[in-house]
């Protein structure tokens, strides 16, 4: 069996949320955590009208990567701890 490639972004699972899902999920979260404020939602919806698959976020360069803002953060975070998004070890 050939070692696993770690740094790589992922192959994108097939049947990928939609940008609605992820935005829910993420929201649910907040809620059930008790965190989250009008800049998170807002952060999450751009950031979901840019990229609707955060998969495909996961391969823009690093510049475009560290240019999003800090309330973006917590969506990106999320998406990292729960649901294997990937970006890579650049």
């Amino acid at each position: 069996m050939l070692p696993a490639t770690v740094n790589a972004p992922g192959a994108e699972p097939a049947g990928s949320p939609s940008a609605q899902e992820w935005f829910d999920a993420y929201v649910a979260h907040l809620a059930a955590t008790g965190r989250g404020n009008h800049a998170y939602d807002y952060a999450a919806r751009v950031f979901l009208r840019r990229w609707p698959d955060p998969h495909r976020w996961a391969m823009e360069p690093l510049a475009v990567r560290l240019s999003l803002p800090s309330s973006a953060t917590a969506l990106v975070m999320f998406l990292i701890t729960r649901h294997g998004l990937r970006p890579g070890w650049d």
